[in-house]
């Protein structure tokens, strides 16, 4: 699991979708060609963007910055209890 505030202006989306990119991991060209998905609250709020291939998962909080459990408690919330039972994030 990595996860990305949209507003942390030290540790950016782009760079770390990067470094994901040159992972030395037998599934990083799927991974690579996964799709950003919007993130939904069940409400339908959009929280932000999701890839994910196998065991990798990388999230793009809206309106959070590098603290996102600070900005958006609930995004974070429910991303680390998705990601320890299992559970995928809705699109």
């Amino acid at each position: 699991m990595f996860y990305n505030g949209q507003d942390d202006s030290n540790c950016d989306y782009e760079g770390v979708n990067n470094y994901l990119n040159m992972l030395d991991w037998p599934d990083i060209k799927k991974f690579r060609k996964s799709p950003r998905r919007p993130w939904h609250f069940k409400n339908g709020t959009v929280t932000g963007l999701v890839k994910s291939y196998g065991n990798v998962t990388f999230a793009f909080i809206n309106k959070a910055g590098r603290m996102v459990p600070w900005y958006q408690r609930e995004s974070a919330l429910i991303l680390l209890d998705h990601f320890i039972n299992g559970v995928p994030l809705t699109w």
